[in-house]
């Protein structure tokens, strides 16, 4: 189930790659693979566990490198107390 064609689309691009250079038949080759939890892209909606409220996959990708919250299944997030 992917909503994008290539890794340069996805929000977790530089955190895999850092400073790689891949080309475009790879990224697509990479993005079919991939089952990162935190693939897609950056609007893509994020749900929150015990409540009923999303987060861009963006903002939950900051959170993530921030350590506010972690990843229990694709989308879906549960912030530290």
């Amino acid at each position: 189930m992917i909503q994008f064609k290539n890794c340069f689309q996805c929000v977790a691009y530089l955190w895999c790659y850092q400073r790689k250079k891949i080309d475009l038949q790879t990224a697509r080759e990479k993005a079919e693979q991939c089952d990162k939890q935190f693939k897609g892209k950056g609007t893509d909606l994020v749900n929150i566990i015990g409540t009923t409220k999303c987060i861009s996959l963006k903002k939950a990708f900051k959170f993530l490198n921030q350590e506010k919250v972690i990843f229990e299944d694709f989308h879906l997030v549960k912030f530290w107390d």
